[in-house]
């Protein structure tokens, strides 16, 4: 994160992503699943916690993001025809 321009940039691999990416997300599904079918929830909640944890640098990541955030598009239906008061068709 650049401090001075408020500028956050991610760089992916795609390669690493189809690679690595897809096993270590496959491994991590496992446990979960592991631990919610076995019913070890204090292990589960600690595994959780701290994986869910976060820091002071991703609180700044997100006041950034917010911050640049763009207002929602509007998307309008502009095949309606009017035929009269009563009637709007498609």
């Amino acid at each position: 994160m650049n401090e001075e321009t408020d500028q956050f940039f991610i760089h992916l691999s795609q390669e690493n992503l189809n690679k690595e990416g897809r096993e270590l997300l496959r491994k991590f599904l496992i446990i979960l699943q592991t631990y919610k079918s076995s019913g070890a929830s204090e292990i589960a909640t600690k595994w959780y916690k701290k994986y869910s944890e976060v820091n002071e640098f991703f609180l700044k990541v997100r006041k950034l993001v917010v911050q640049k955030k763009k207002p929602r598009r509007i998307e309008l239906n502009n095949n309606l025809v009017r035929y009269n008061e009563a009637t709007i068709e498609p």
